[in-house]
């Protein structure tokens, strides 16, 4: 299901918000550091990564003093502004979806909340 807008995008894409999460904490990570922590197939994670680069989520940079690896820099990711404003919008989501878990079901909030 393709969405133009970045809330529900993330909110349907539990994926999608493991990495926003996951570059919460870490502050900023390689290409390689966050697509095998989260287990993804690199085609998926490609995919994952340019919609959120699409939606202004994530930044791909090359770090500071990065050097050229054969015909490549290695490319690290950071949440932009719009990125950790939306990851404070889906945490209050978290906690009013969970304070309602029985009355919305488990099935329905569990796949919804990442933590």
């Amino acid at each position: 299901m393709a969405t133009d807008n970045r809330m529900a995008y993330v909110f349907t894409h539990p994926e999608a918000r493991k990495v926003l999460h996951l570059l919460e904490k870490a502050k900023v990570g390689s290409y390689e550091q966050v697509r095998t922590a989260l287990d993804l197939h690199p085609q998926e994670f490609q995919r994952i990564v340019h919609r959120l680069e699409t939606f202004d989520l994530v930044w791909a940079r090359a770090p500071k003093g990065a050097k050229w690896e054969g015909h490549r820099i290695k490319i690290a990711f950071e949440l932009s502004p719009k990125g950790k404003a939306l990851l404070e919008a889906l945490h209050a989501m978290d906690q009013v979806m969970l304070a309602h878990r029985e009355q919305l079901g488990p099935r329905t909030v569990d796949p919804l909340v990442v933590t």
